[in-house]
């Protein structure tokens, strides 16, 4: 998970609103500006051994994780501002 380098998981669900409004404001800040992480967006609906290990609960879930893959930090259904933070570190 995150090859080695601090990621975000985004536990997202085809069926969510502000999942598909969340993934489409992913797609225009990582297609219009420079991002310090990579997000992976995970099918909340299929990951039950991810979900598991960072005791995900609801979808629209954002997950920072470290280099070794540990939480560091977990957010569900952000505003903007706490979507940028938890991307931006």
């Amino acid at each position: 998970i995150g090859n080695g380098k601090p990621s975000v998981l985004f536990f997202a669900a085809s069926w969510c609103p502000s999942c598909q409004a969340n993934d489409a404001r992913l797609q225009e800040w990582y297609g219009s500006e420079q991002l310090p992480v990579s997000t992976y967006k995970i099918d909340y609906d299929n990951s039950a051994d991810l979900k598991a290990r960072y005791g995900i609960v609801q979808q629209d879930t954002f997950v920072r994780i470290d280099g070794s893959g540990d939480a560091q930090q977990v957010i569900s259904f952000p505003d903007e501002t706490s979507l940028r933070n938890i991307i931006n570190g």
